[in-house]
């Protein structure tokens, strides 16, 4: 990005950009502190910069989001689209790096790519890379030049570059996702959506991030501000005290609800898109009739002390007492 920017022009783009798109208000924020950021360092020239955007809606808005960020920066010219073809028949990721490193000497200053995916699989599955992933390992970590062993012309210089490379979801599924969500809120139940987006990470970008090949404060969360998934995590953390509280009315005694037990009920519901009201019944619902299952005789056995009651789910439900 040779291009200066100024801050009232940096200003006049965010603005810009989020009137264009308004509902990835969340989204843009983030992409536009990072890129002012950026820009008040003026970019290392010693090193390629990283953004790692996770998707959890359709690629094609990304891409049509970024590309509208390019324009109005008027950065279209200075960027290449480095991106995974549909058809069965185009290059694969690996011959479509070789031949952008034969005509690309320097990488151009801005470069938007999805082709890294593979790799990022390799890595959280395997502990053993190939020799073209060695290369790719190296680019990655050093930042400084890519290079690749069969490759027979010079390492492409991507020093004072900002790479965007795009990762999808380790699970587009509406359930596999809201329960990773819920798990996070879980362990942390204090993060509003805001700190969400900030902080949390899917499982296999905790892997690459402890494998060292990114930064957590390089990856970027891309998804609609009232994105369903997240939302449903949100309201069901908020749903399980109301759980709870009926579980006392019917049991007469403190009644806690287990992560489990939350997540085997938004499997449950996972195919519905309900609004807060109908999600509410929906779990009083589901859960009442577990509460009534426990064993009666086993609040009249003075020997257990019994003074709260967990409901937790591990293959089917399970009663779990708190005692003295």
């Amino acid at each position: 990005m040779q291009a200066k920017v100024t801050d009232q022009v940096f200003d006049m783009a965010h603005r810009a950009i989020l009137k264009i798109h308004p509902d990835y208000r969340f989204f843009l924020e983030d992409l536009m502190a990072r890129i002012h950021h950026l820009l008040e360092g003026r970019k290392s020239q010693e090193k390629a910069q990283f953004l790692h955007v996770v998707y959890y809606e359709e690629k094609d808005k990304l891409r049509e989001i970024l590309t509208d960020v390019l324009e109005i920066f008027g950065w279209q010219s200075q960027a290449i689209f480095l991106v995974e073809s549909q058809d069965i028949y185009s290059p694969r990721s690996h011959s479509q790096g070789m031949a952008f490193q034969e005509s690309h000497p320097k990488f151009p200053d801005v470069v938007v790519t999805d082709l890294l995916k593979e790799f990022f699989w390799d890595l959280v599955m395997h502990d053993e890379v190939c020799s073209v992933g060695k290369q790719l390992l190296k680019f990655l970590q050093e930042k400084e030049e890519l290079n690749f062993l069969e490759c027979v012309s010079k390492p492409s210089d991507a020093r004072g570059s900002l790479i965007i490379n795009v990762i999808p979801s380790a699970g587009l599924e509406e359930r596999v996702g809201t329960e990773s969500f819920l798990r996070f809120l879980w362990k942390y139940p204090l993060v509003d959506m805001d700190d969400f987006r900030i902080r949390y990470v899917p499982q296999h970008i905790e892997t690459l991030i402890k494998k060292e090949v990114l930064l957590r404060e390089d990856l970027l969360f891309f998804a609609k501000d009232d994105f369903y998934k997240l939302q449903l995590a949100f309201d069901l953390m908020s749903l399980r005290s109301i759980v709870e509280f009926r579980g006392n009315e019917i049991l007469g005694f403190p009644v806690h609800v287990s992560v489990e037990a939350l997540c085997y009920f938004q499997a449950y519901i996972a195919h519905k898109k309900l609004s807060y009201r109908n999600l509410k019944n929906s779990a009083l619902d589901f859960f009442d009739p577990v509460f009534r299952q426990y064993p009666r005789f086993a609040m009249k056995i003075p020997e257990l002390g019994l003074n709260e009651l967990e409901l937790d789910f591990e293959g089917g439900w399970r009663f779990k007492a708190v005692t003295d």
